[in-house]
């Protein structure tokens, strides 16, 4: 592999994704490496003339390939760090390839990705500037925190929304949230292939001829963020507020259209100074997802207390168990056990000392194997045997 001596790194200009582009960026510098960070996808001429005048080694973009990026023809070395399931009206499968290679945070199947379609691939997990998100050691403001997306609340006139399939109305929405519903699927379970089936057997009800792969990639996105995802969070922050009302709700969404989160929401949150300073000031930080999400590393980073929902996803090798100990560097919660989530959550509050064992083992782990510069090595390592041109 040529050696690499400057790199380009480019997202959205989303405030989740600037933070792990500028992280990126830091981590380049760390090894030695000079590094750009720019918060827009460019295309067409505006890609040709930043290639031609600032000769990166590499192009890293999050969430996009290179087959993806418009009316370009320039040769460059490009690499894609696939986060999510889509970006803005467009699915991330739509055109992927073109890239020297191609980095996941989590299985590429669970953003919709097939396989044999992404090669050459590997994992890139989220990565943690430690002297922005470091112990403060100031006084707790709050027994529980979360910094998380949530729908606003489905309305009577969304759940009869119609579902159509070639020109005919199958079902409606609540349909299909009814029959998840009955299958007990959850979306901390990541279990894309049961969803597909799922809602593939309430349309063969009007087409026995539907297979999962006339499923539209938009319906599954609708389906786990508006119901699913909701679904998780609303019943898990519900048995959180039976424990202790001091607590502080932060994000995107619906937040102030539930009545009985309202009163503790404190806002969007948009700095890395002010999620750390949020870590820093509750006594436990909530988390409730998939994957090896980076507001946990954050959190750990900063020497907080991590209770987080059991999930499948965590003994995989994007998943926590192969970085961290449960109850020695956070502690877990069973997502469906409403009484072992307030039990739990109780156990904290009685033992200070527990909370601060876990948050001071769980940051000298991130120091030790996940800090940017850790990312930015890895990355190197996994292209020594990329054809660069």
């Amino acid at each position: 592999m040529t050696k690499v001596k400057r790199v380009a790194i480019f997202s959205i200009g989303a405030s989740h994704q600037m933070s792990q582009t500028t992280g990126l960026k830091r981590g380049f510098e760390a090894l030695g490496i000079e590094a750009y960070a720019g918060h827009s996808l460019l295309d067409g001429g505006a890609m040709t003339f930043f290639v031609d005048e600032y000769k990166p080694d590499l192009v890293i973009e999050i969430n996009r390939s290179r087959n993806q990026i418009r009316e370009c023809d320039s040769a460059f070395n490009h690499v894609s760090w696939i986060w999510d399931y889509n970006l803005g009206d467009m699915m991330l499968t739509e055109g992927f390839g073109g890239s020297l290679h191609n980095f996941f945070v989590i299985n590429p199947g669970l953003t919709g990705h097939a396989l044999d379609a992404v090669k050459p691939w590997s994992y890139l997990l989220p990565g943690v500037d430690a002297d922005v998100f470091s112990p403060n050691h100031s006084e707790f403001e709050s027994d529980f925190s979360i910094i998380g997306y949530l729908p606003d609340p489905i309305s009577e006139q969304d759940r009869s929304t119609p579902i159509n399939n070639n020109g005919q109305v199958v079902c409606t929405l609540d349909d299909l949230f009814d029959a998840l519903d009955r299958s007990g699927l959850k979306q901390y379970q990541a279990d894309h292939d049961k969803l597909k089936r799922v809602v593939a057997e309430v349309f063969q009800k009007a087409d026995d001829n539907f297979g999962v792969h006339n499923i539209p990639p938009q319906l599954i996105l609708h389906l786990e963020e508006r119901w699913l995802r909701a679904t998780d969070r609303i019943d898990f922050l519900e048995d959180i507020l039976s424990v202790s009302k001091n607590v502080r709700f932060y994000g995107y969404g619906g937040w102030t259209q539930w009545s009985n989160f309202a009163p503790y929401y404190m806002g969007p949150v948009f700095s890395n100074s002010e999620k750390a300073s949020i870590y820093c000031n509750t006594r436990i930080t909530l988390h409730n997802g998939i994957g090896m999400h980076d507001r946990v590393l954050e959190a750990m980073s900063c020497g907080a207390a991590v209770m987080l929902n059991n999930s499948p996803l965590h003994d995989t090798e994007f998943g926590l168990y192969r970085y961290f100990e449960r109850d020695i560097d956070f502690v877990q919660f069973e997502q469906e056990d409403s009484e072992n989530i307030k039990s739990v959550a109780r156990e904290l509050l009685e033992k200070p000392s527990l909370v601060s064992s876990i948050g001071g083992s769980a940051r000298q782990k991130i120091l030790s194997a996940h800090t940017w510069k850790h990312r930015a090595a890895k990355m190197l390592e996994d292209l020594k045997s990329a054809d660069f041109t």
